[in-house]
This record gives structure tokens, sequence and C-alpha cells, in this order.
């Protein structure tokens, strides 16, 4: 065990930005002959209790539909996260997200933009950039001089990430709780590492 617990402290994991799972799918579904195209439903969980839905109708299987449920996404859209869907996302969100996702974006695999690869990239990172909105949320506040704000996302179940300005920097914290005992001495042997690290 100790052997087991040294390899894994010092590997590095390496964490993508995006769903991996959405991006194939995406891909796949790009490269598909448009004659053949067929009802798609993909669901991508993720490590957080999030969950990606990459779908098309029966009706219309040139519109492929991405949708995320997180927990703290209704938080999120309204800490900057819907700002941020229309300034990356723009046209391609749904003003109505499908039943049990909190955002949705429509792709026309029919009228494909000029870079395929950057669609795909962003559609896979849409976790990503919204969780980033209430942070950058968060900075502007700062450097705008304005009022002190403590911002709470419930991130997951009994799990929360504050955020809080001060007056030239924002503080994250996130509260986890560790309820396998493998994962507390993981947890402990992070921290101390992180410590001798200073």
């Amino acid at each position: 065990f100790p052997g087991f617990l040294l390899a894994f402290c010092c590997a590095m994991i390496l964490l993508e930005p995006g769903n991996k799972i959405v991006y194939d799918t995406l891909k796949a579904a790009f490269a598909a002959d448009p004659s053949r195209r067929e009802e798609l439903a993909v669901i991508a969980g993720d490590f957080d209790g999030s969950h990606y839905l990459v779908s098309t109708s029966k009706a219309n299987a040139d519109v492929v539909q991405v949708s995320l449920s997180a927990h703290c996404l209704k938080e999120v859209l309204e800490n900057g996260g819907a700002e941020m869907m229309a300034e990356v996302y723009g046209g391609l969100v749904d003003r109505q997200p499908l039943p049990g996702y909190g955002v949705t974006i429509s792709i026309n695999l029919s009228a494909p933009p000029a870079s395929q690869e950057e669609l795909c990239e962003k559609a896979s990172q849409l976790k990503r950039n919204l969780m980033a909105a209430p942070i950058r949320q968060m900075f502007n506040i700062v450097k705008a001089n304005g009022p002190r704000k403590t911002l709470i996302l419930p991130y997951r179940d009994e799990e929360n990430m504050y955020m809080i300005t001060g007056p030239d920097s924002v503080t994250v914290v996130i509260s986890l709780k560790l309820k396998d005992e493998d994962d507390v001495i993981m947890g402990r042997v992070f921290l101390q590492e992180l410590n001798d690290f200073r």
C-alpha cells in the first residue's frame, strides 16, 4: 500500500479542460455521412456529479444538442454564466434547455462552421466555461473597485465553493467532504505535499 500511495502522489494527473466523450461524439457526428445520420443519445458523466447529454431527435438528426446538468448551474447562470454562454456560444444557445438540464446548445451539422474542430472543443468545454464565469465576475468586481461580495456555489451535495472578493484579490475556498477512508488519506498526503512545496 505505501508503494502505491507514493506512486500515486508522484504521478502527474492530466485533466483536460473539456469532456472527451462530448468531443469525440461531436467529431463523429460531423464525420458521419449526412444521408445515414441516426438518432443519437450519449450521456457522459463527470467526476463532480454533473453530466452531459449529446443528442438528436428522430425528427431532425441534423441538429445535435449538447446539454449540461450540474449541481450549482442555477447559481452559476445567475452570477455571470448567462453572459458567458452568450459570449462564447452566441446563437447556439437554446432559450429552453432540454428537460432536466440547465443549459443546451444546438449545432446544425448541415451548416457546419468554418472550424468544426474549434466548435467541438468549445462544446466539450461547456462546463469549464460556465464554472469560470462566477470567478471572472468576481475578478471584474475587484478590478472595478466594487463592493465586497461573497458568493456561495453548492458545488456538490454537502460541498460548497466560496468566492470572496477582497480589495485586490479573490479568494476561492472549496469545502470537501471525503467519505472514503482512502480519500481522506490521499487528501492528507496532498495537503502535506502542498504545505511542503510552499
